[in-house]
C-alpha cells in the first residue's frame, strides 16, 4: 500500500517539480522577472508536456518529446516577453541550459541508486528528496537574486556564445540519446559519463561568468594604470612649470640686480 502511495506521488509530483525548477532556472538564466501569468501559464503547459510524454509508448518520442517542446515553450515566452531586445541566441542558449540544469542533478542520483541495488521504494524516496532539494535550490537562488551573465555580454562575445550553445545543444542531444536507451533498457549504467555530463553543464554556467570576472578585473586594471599614468604626467608637468618658474626666477633676479 505504502509502495504503490509513493508511486503515485512520485508520478503526480514529478513532472510539477520538473517543470517548476526548469521555469525558474529560464527565470534565473535570463535575469528577467517572467510576470506570475506567464509563469502559471508555462508551468502548466511543461506539466501537460511531461504527463503526456511520460505515457506514450515509444521509446525515441518518449526521450525527445518532452525536452524538445519544453526548449520550444521556454524560447518563445522568452521572445514574447523580449527578453535582450529579442536576442534570439541568448533566449535559446538560457532555455536550453535551463533544461539540462533541471535534468543534471536526477541523471546521477538515479545511476547511484542502480548501481548501488537500492529497491524501488528507496528509490522514490531518493527521487522525491531530490526534486525536493533542487526546487529549495532554486528558490534560494531566486530569493537571493542570483544573476547570470548579462545578455548584453554574451551578445557582445559573438563567438563564445555560439560556442556555448553548441555545446548545451549537444549536451542536451546526448541526454535525450541516453533516456532512449534508458527507456529501451539497453542503458549502460557508468557514473563516470554522468558525472561529466553534469560537469560539462555546471562549465556552460561558471565559465562565461569566471570570463566576464577576469574582463572586469582587467578593465579595472586597465583603469589603475591610466589613472596613474594620468597622475604621473600631471607630476611630470608640475616638474616643469618648476623647472621653467626657477629659470624665471634666477632671471628677474639678474634683471633686477642690473637695474
Amino acid at each position: 500500500m505504502f509502495h504503490s502511495f509513493l508511486n503515485l506521488l512520485n508520478a503526480l509530483t514529478w513532472s510539477a517539480f520538473e517543470a517548476f525548477a526548469m521555469i525558474s532556472w529560464f527565470d534565473i538564466l535570463s535575469g528577467q522577472k517572467i510576470t506570475k501569468h506567464k509563469f502559471c501559464m508555462l508551468l502548466l503547459l511543461i506539466y501537460i508536456v511531461s504527463m503526456v510524454s511520460n505515457g506514450v509508448g515509444s521509446p525515441f518520442v518518449r526521450a525527445t518529446l518532452a525536452s524538445t517542446i519544453n526548449i520550444v515553450l521556454l524560447y518563445y515566452i522568452g521572445c514574447r516577453e523580449r527578453f535582450w531586445h529579442d536576442s534570439h541566441l541568448v533566449i535559446l542558449l538560457c532555455a536550453v541550459v535551463s533544461t539540462l540544469m533541471t535534468y543534471g542533478l536526477m541523471n546521477p542520483v538515479t545511476q547511484l541508486t542502480t548501481l548501488a541495488g537500492w529497491s524501488v521504494q528507496y528509490q522514490v524516496i531518493s527521487n522525491l528528496c531530490v526534486n525536493i532539494v533542487t526546487t529549495f535550490v532554486v528558490i534560494m537562488l531566486r530569493c537571493f537574486r542570483f544573476k547570470w551573465v548579462p545578455g548584453e555580454f554574451l551578445q557582445a562575445h559573438m563567438k563564445q556564445l555560439m560556442c556555448l550553445l553548441v555545446i548545451s545543444i549537444f549536451l542536451r542531444i546526448w541526454g535525450n540519446y541516453q533516456a532512449y536507451h534508458f527507456a529501451r533498457n539497453h542503458y549502460t549504467m557508468s557514473i563516470w559519463r554522468e558525472l561529466v555530463w553534469l560537469l560539462m553543464i555546471v562549465a556552460i554556467v561558471l565559465v562565461p561568468m569566471l570570463y566576464r570576472y577576469y574582463e572586469q578585473l582587467q578593465n579595472k586594471v586597465e583603469q589603475h594604470f591610466e589613472a596613474l599614468s594620468a597622475s604621473q604626467y600631471y607630476v611630470n608637468q608640475l616638474e616643469k612649470q618648476y623647472v621653467e618658474y626657477r629659470f624665471f626666477k634666477h632671471d628677474y633676479k639678474n634683471i633686477l640686480g642690473r637695474l
